[in-house]
């Protein structure tokens, strides 16, 4: 009788450390592609920071104009900049 409970208590360890053994594996696996996924997370990260800085060149910026001048018509408003051919080389 007790032969056949520590047999029982046996198996059941038996079966918990299959288990661990296997979540073991998987986190071996996962810890695995980890510098793959780094790699790839850095050149994504750089792709992005260069898409980002060739955005802000084309943006333009006018000093010494004060913001909400120009109202809702910039066409109107730009003979006051003093700036021919402004609106019409775009």
């Amino acid at each position: 009788m007790a032969s056949a409970s520590i047999q029982t208590d046996i198996a059941c360890f038996c079966e918990k450390v299959k288990a661990l053994n296997q979540r073991l594996m998987t986190v071996e696996d996962h810890i695995a592609m980890l510098p793959e996924h780094n790699a790839e997370l850095r050149s994504l990260r750089a792709k992005i920071t260069d898409l980002e800085d060739r955005s802000r060149r084309d943006n333009v910026r006018f000093f010494g104009i004060l913001e909400r001048k120009e109202g809702p018509d910039i066409k109107a408003f730009s003979p006051e900049l003093d700036c021919p051919g402004l609106l019409t080389a775009a």
